[in-house]
């Protein structure tokens, strides 16, 4: 479940009342079995306050095309732009393969995809309206933000992408290629996997200057049995979780097994090995930062010798956590 948003009056405001609707919401949603909620904070010390952790992060480059070639270009571009209409035809089903193979990305149902195909001015700030091109195995969509400074001569704007969605390196260098491609304008910017190879493509790094990276998906666990039973683990594991909740709505002792991918979590009322909060096993969870990141910074603690190893080993991905919608 998404989580909505909530604003306090100035007037009200240091008095707990945010907090308040928060714990009675998510108790309204644990009801209704709900294992796992997600949002996308404005404030984020709030939302650690409650239990929630950071689940994702996303990587800002500005791209200065005149610079930026592709150190082994395509030998084909199956890539091809299409109307508004087309992409009516074509985004929802790419997107849904997309989504399918990322870890942290969320589905869009059809009234997320009605109001998307509005494209209306409210929506577009003040960039033109969405620009669309297709791929075989992935899309990306941009906005053209600004004008030119001289009538007609370029650049005639900036590029900003707002999707980026290749399921394949081959689709990602297609894609990356018909962006590059666009010689009326001298920067693109995107958003992007902490992780995403952009800049290793590239003849030289330097043409795609990170501005920016910020967290974005910010995740709470509901039903930890249920949650951590049902993700698929990297390595066996049989450790036991000491979990604190702030709401004191989930947490608890919980044994986790796993053998060939596949676990099992379970109540505990015996000794355990890593004690850890909510808002961190949900980091965790979400491949976000490895457990040993969290010990070095004093966030979870090891009861047992080699715990902390075992829950990096278990709970690695092959790639970083990336969500780009917007709820």
């Amino acid at each position: 479940a998404w989580l909505t948003m909530i604003a306090v009056a100035s007037t009200h405001q240091g008095k707990g009342v945010w907090g308040q609707l928060s714990a009675k919401g998510l108790g309204i949603l644990i009801e209704r079995g709900y294992p796992i909620v997600f949002g996308v904070p404005t404030q984020t010390a709030m939302y650690d306050g409650f239990g929630a952790g950071v689940g994702s992060y996303l990587r800002s480059y500005s791209v200065d095309r005149r610079f930026a070639k592709l150190r082994t270009p395509p030998a084909e571009i199956r890539a091809r732009e299409i109307t508004a209409a087309e992409a009516k035809d074509h985004l929802p089903e790419i997107y849904e393969r997309w989504c399918a193979a990322t870890n942290g990305a969320v589905a869009r149902n059809e009234a997320w995809w009605a109001d998307h195909r509005q494209d209306l001015p409210v929506q577009r700030g003040n960039g033109s309206p969405l620009n669309y091109t297709i791929h075989p195995d992935g899309f990306l969509t941009y906005r053209v933000v600004g004008e030119s400074n001289h009538g007609y001569r370029p650049p005639l704007g900036t590029v900003v992408v707002e999707d980026f969605c290749p399921i394949t390196d081959e689709a990602h260098t297609e894609l990356l290629q018909t962006l590059l491609a666009l010689e009326m304008f001298n920067t693109v910017e995107i958003d992007v996997p902490v992780d995403d190879p952009l800049p290793l493509k590239l003849t030289d790094l330097r043409a795609a200057e990170t501005t920016g990276v910020s967290d974005f998906l910010w995740v709470r666990i509901n039903d930890v049995p249920e949650v951590l039973g049902t993700r698929a683990y990297a390595a066996d594991i049989d450790l036991a979780l000491e979990v604190t909740d702030p709401l004191d709505l989930a947490g608890g002792r919980f044994l986790l097994q796993a053998r060939d991918g596949v676990g099992k979590c379970t109540p505990h009322d015996g000794p355990t090995d890593v004690g850890i909060g909510l808002a961190d096993l949900a980091t965790i969870y979400m491949g976000a930062h490895p457990a040993s990141e969290l010990l070095r910074a004093g966030r979870i603690t090891e009861e047992r010798p080699g715990a902390i190893r075992d829950l990096d080993a278990a709970f690695s991905t092959d790639r970083a956590p990336y969500c780009g919608t917007l709820f």
